[in-house]
């Protein structure tokens, strides 16, 4: 028994500070939260964050700067860079329409849809914002 309690001591687990302690390390790493949980302050921010600017939705602007983004930011592939006016003038003579049936089918080294899962009416807006950038 000696032997036992030099080498475990027992301990005081009803101390707060104890229990604090032990609770801390085992409590899940992260939280569900939910929009009932989110104040309404939050809720305006989060939809803000979430929405539109200049008109082009988030989930756009998203797809162009990173799938869109990968290739035509530098030029890969032969890809248009973003900013390249004639070279953007010149693929727009097929107008919109045209553009985006490209981006549909795909082209070179472009999968179709352009890799992305959008919708035909999203990869409209996308050619759209593409052109501003």
């Amino acid at each position: 028994m000696y032997l036992a309690t030099v080498v475990a001591p027992p301990n005081d687990y009803s101390s707060r500070l104890v229990q604090d302690s032990i609770l801390s390390r085992i409590e899940p790493i992260g939280k569900v939260r939910t929009a009932a949980d989110v104040p309404a302050a939050d809720a305006t921010q989060t939809a803000d964050a979430g929405g539109e600017e200049g008109g082009v939705p988030a989930a756009i602007r998203t797809a162009v700067d990173s799938v869109c983004g990968a290739c035509h930011a530098s030029g890969v592939a032969g890809a248009p860079k973003f900013g390249d006016k004639a070279t953007w003038d010149a693929r727009a003579e097929a107008g919109l329409d045209g553009m985006t049936a490209t981006v549909i089918s795909g082209k070179g080294a472009m999968p179709p849809r352009g890799g992305t899962q959008l919708s035909d009416a999203e990869l409209l807006q996308a050619v759209e914002y593409m052109l501003t950038k």
